[in-house]
């Protein structure tokens, strides 16, 4: 689900403010950034966590694979492409060693990419992330 598209709400008679979606029904998902509830059975999905509300990403439990270093993740559901999420992870830890040499052990938030498939394009794959095409 994503405020990103044409299917949610772009205009109302009033504003509207969303800080928390509770996702029922979704016991057999992994939803990116949400606290799973097993009492109620509910994901919450909170704004004020600092996480993008625009965007809800939910993986069908053992459909898909997650690669991590610190905090940076890598999520993929084509198996293919765990070794481009391995370079991933191999450069992740060069930058993140880098700006810690330059200015010391700083917060790093946590980062995550979440790749939807490889697209074949002329000659070579590419692949395709939320915002941004590696």
């Amino acid at each position: 689900m994503s405020d990103y598209s044409g299917w949610f709400l772009g205009r109302t008679s009033i504003p509207l403010y969303f800080s928390e979606f509770i996702l029922l029904d979704m016991e057999d998902y992994y939803v990116l950034n949400a606290k799973y509830h097993k009492g109620e059975k509910i994901w919450r999905y909170n704004s004020d966590e600092g996480y993008d509300i625009g965007n809800i990403i939910a993986f069908k439990t053992g459909e898909y694979y997650k690669l991590s270093a610190h905090k940076f993740s890598f999520y993929y559901i084509n198996k293919a492409e765990e070794a481009r999420g391995n370079i991933l992870i191999h450069y992740y830890n060069e930058i993140l060693a880098y700006y810690n040499k330059v200015f010391g052990d700083t917060d790093i938030k946590k980062f995550d990419v979440v790749s939807l498939g490889i697209i074949n394009g002329v000659g070579s794959p590419t692949l395709q992330y939320g915002k941004m095409t590696v």
